[in-house]
């Protein structure tokens, strides 16, 4: 934009138009549309995160789009298209498409398909003894960083110690939810890793912070995934690890009567529980899997063709 004002958009002789990145401008694209003599009921299309697995489509005209997109509030980055050749696209993503969800949060994945929630592990939390929540108030006071990964570890860790408002060491989460987990506490994390996998989040950690001869406490799950603490430790941080909740196998149930397009599973405990019970994934079934951990479990039990999902 130059200092006196948007600059105007010009609109070539076409019949079709692509705008690339013009999402926050959209009303300046729909007015040079008018103003060029462009019906009123001409198709328009936004694709926002086009091709990525949370692909979002929005169909509308030029008198409708800018109320469709504000009412949808679609994230960028997004591709505008108008012309009457929008008429002729049909949206990328079915919604009849059937998605078995192993994991727990099933919410963030709708744009996938219509969800059939099966959870693969069950988590509780682990009752602390008061010896026990003694022993983590003292390690709290010699913490640095606290690290949660997960809504649960949240629910689970601060449902039993109670943290002060201002503490003296700094929280670090993955992810949104992560975050309003903490926030859900009255606490206000110092870091949230846009990344949900363990190996983004130790990525930011490692740039944003100086890990060297820091003391970290991090509440996780009764199963053992070394990579976070084993890397920590390789920066030169101490890490002092605490099971606050149990993932365990729930009991073996059917599987849903519903055709199955999609599965999805959101850790290698959720492949290895379906493995168990079910021995195999259907080889129609398309399979998609959170984080690259997740990924090489599957590809060490013999599923290559994946696609990884955050």
């Amino acid at each position: 934009e130059a200092a006196d004002g948007p600059q105007p958009v010009v609109i070539p002789e076409t019949e079709t138009i692509v705008f690339l990145m013009g999402l926050t401008k959209l009303g300046i694209i729909v007015a040079a549309l008018r103003q060029k003599g462009w019906e009123e009921k001409t198709p328009v299309m936004i694709i926002s995160r086009g091709t990525c697995w949370d692909e979002q489509v929005l169909k509308g005209t030029l008198n409708t789009i800018e109320a469709l997109a504000a009412e949808t509030k679609l994230p960028p980055p997004a591709l505008i298209i108008a012309g009457e050749v929008v008429s002729f696209y049909e949206n990328g993503i079915s919604r009849e498409q059937q998605v078995l969800f192993t994991g727990t949060n099933p919410r963030r994945y709708t744009a996938l398909g219509r969800i059939i929630h099966h959870p693969m592990i069950r988590l509780t939390t682990r009752i602390l003894t008061e010896t026990e929540v003694l022993e983590v108030c003292q390690k709290l006071s010699e913490t640095d960083y606290l690290i949660f990964t997960s809504p649960f570890a949240v629910e689970s860790f601060c449902g039993q110690i109670q943290i002060s408002k201002t503490p003296d060491f700094k929280i670090l989460t993955i992810g949104e939810e992560t975050s309003r987990a903490v926030q859900g506490f009255g606490l206000k994390p110092d870091f949230v890793s846009p990344i949900e996998t363990s190996t983004g989040f130790f990525g930011h950690l490692k740039e944003k912070y100086d890990l060297a001869g820091k003391q970290i406490l991090f509440p996780r799950s009764s199963l053992s995934n070394p990579y976070l603490k084993d890397h920590l430790e390789e920066a030169g941080a101490r890490v002092e690890e605490i099971a606050i909740y149990e993932n365990t196998k729930p009991e073996k149930r059917a599987l849903p009567a519903d055709p199955i397009n999609k599965v999805v599973f959101t850790s290698p405990s959720t492949v290895r529980h379906f493995l168990e019970e079910y021995e195999q994934i259907p080889e129609s079934w398309q399979i998609f899997c959170k984080g690259p951990v997740t990924q090489k479990y599957l590809e060490e039990a013999g599923y290559t063709n994946t696609l990884v999902i955050l």
